[in-house]
């Protein structure tokens, strides 16, 4: 509980999260913490990254070990503080929308019906 409540005002007050993952990571929570604080990140293209990292919509992806490529993702997000913004409000719609008990639940009940049949 205190972790939380030193590090979410932090993370609240950057501009964007980076996750620079060279492994195949499913679902990072960072990511998902960062979006529900309606911070955009800039993630590398690999594992289940590119699927919660929409260019321009919620973030920026890169290609993994390539720093020209993360520079430039970092610039565009530092120099246009609105589409920033907007990316922010994206990710934290995508979080809420997508992410919520009620649509896990009814996707798993999709799961165990087209198990049973």
């Amino acid at each position: 509980e205190s972790h939380c409540q030193e590090l979410y005002p932090r993370l609240s007050s950057l501009g964007c999260e980076i996750t620079s993952s060279e492994c195949y990571e499913n679902s990072p929570i960072s990511v998902l913490e960062s979006f529900a604080l309606k911070r955009p990140v800039i993630g590398a293209r690999i594992g289940g990254i590119p699927e919660l990292v929409k260019d321009g919509e919620t973030g920026y992806t890169f290609e993994p070990g390539n720093a020209e490529e993360l520079s430039d993702r970092i610039e565009a997000i530092l120099s246009d503080d609105s589409s920033s913004s907007e990316m922010g409000k994206n990710a934290q719609r995508f979080v809420k929308d997508e992410l919520n008990p009620d649509k896990y639940y009814q996707k798993l009940m999709e799961i165990y019906k087209g198990v049973i049949q």
